[in-house]
């Protein structure tokens, strides 16, 4: 099974284009998730807020998940959606 993953810094938030790629995926009938990168960037509210905005464009269509490499913040989640990709 393919799965696609995109990697969305928070600040940026929900675009057209990331719109526009998981309506594609969608079409295929793929499933797909969106990382919020780089949330160790931002203050805890601001976080929260940036989360807030994306999951709201989102409307549920896709997980989403707030993800920090340096931290490590968001890697069992992440990891858990990649599970059910491939179980």
């Amino acid at each position: 099974m393919e799965a696609a993953g995109r990697d969305l810094p928070p600040r940026r938030g929900i675009e057209g284009e990331e719109e526009e790629l998981l309506a594609y995926l969608a079409a295929l009938g793929r499933p797909a998730a969106v990382a919020a990168t780089k949330l160790d960037k931002l203050g805890r509210a601001e976080a929260r807020r940036a989360l807030a905005a994306a999951s709201a464009r989102l409307r549920g269509a896709v997980p989403l998940v707030g993800f920090s490499a340096r931290t490590g913040e968001g890697r069992t989640e992440l990891w858990r959606v990649v599970d059910a990709w491939v179980a």
